[in-house]
């Protein structure tokens, strides 16, 4: 499965929030309200431009 991620932050931390979402998806697991855990394993992180499919998204989290 992909799973990309969109984040819109201030640029001060732009640095740090990519950072953030590896080490969160780098942990493998997550404990849901329910107190199921779901795995997974992070193949590979890396950054992309935003796709034309994606822009709609973009301009709602920038508020463009």
């Amino acid at each position: 499965m992909l799973v990309r991620t969109l984040f819109s932050t201030e640029p001060a931390a732009e640095h740090v929030v990519p950072d953030r979402i590896n080490i969160a998806l780098s942990a493998g697991q997550l404990s849901g309200p329910d107190g199921a855990t779901t795995r997974w394993w992070l193949e590979h992180a890396r950054p992309s431009e935003v796709t034309v499919a994606e822009m709609g998204d973009a301009e709602r989290l920038t508020g463009s």
